[in-house]
């Protein structure tokens, strides 16, 4: 799966740079060296086309919440990220800084002394003028295996591949048992 801003550029233009092709090396030795973060058999224990298709399904209903900025807005997109997250067991609250503008927090309580990890990232995007798109900016339109809208490549993507780690790791229905061994910390 792709996800195309506007233009239909994607993260795939990345591949071909050389610094691209370097990083890819140096994380594949590592994933190589060490099965600490998610090892061969955890990995053969998920589902990864659901994992995919519930992501995508995701993003997309995300997408078609307008959180543009000014004026914001997500509040709305906070409330749909947080019934996810309790639909799997997961304790969230939403916090709003001013009218409108809500953060979420979820957290999944850690598994020993390590440091706590947090992930962030935003669900307000920059305005969108649906003359300049071929498709509706806030449709979510999935099509031949992409993603079209705005915010799916910043930052509503990155949210939700986040809110898919933190399910993956907090739910009992992935059978995972501990894709993040290092999230959370003392309780």
């Amino acid at each position: 799966m792709r996800l195309f801003d506007r233009k239909g550029f994607s993260l795939a233009f990345e591949r071909n740079r050389p610094d691209a092709r370097r990083l890819r090396r140096v994380r594949d030795a590592e994933r190589e060296r060490s099965d600490d973060f998610i090892g061969a058999e955890t990995r053969a224990d998920l589902d990864w086309h659901a994992l995919g298709e519930e992501a995508a399904t995701l993003l997309s209903d995300l997408i078609r919440v307008d959180t543009t900025n000014p004026p914001g807005g997500e509040t709305a997109a906070a409330n749909l990220l947080a019934r996810k997250f309790r639909a799997e067991g997961i304790e969230t609250e939403v916090m709003e800084s001013a009218p409108g503008r809500g953060n979420l927090y979820a957290r999944l309580p850690g598994q020993g002394g390590a440091r706590p990890l947090i992930l962030l990232s935003h669900l307000d995007v920059v305005p969108a003028d649906p003359r300049d798109w071929r498709i509706a900016p806030f449709g979510g339109i999935r099509e031949r295996g992409h993603i079209y809208g705005r915010g799916a490549l910043d930052a509503k993507g990155l949210s939700v591949i986040q809110a898919m780690a933190v399910i993956v790791s907090g739910c009992p229905r992935w059978r995972v048992r501990s894709a993040l061994p290092h999230l959370g910390g003392k309780r």
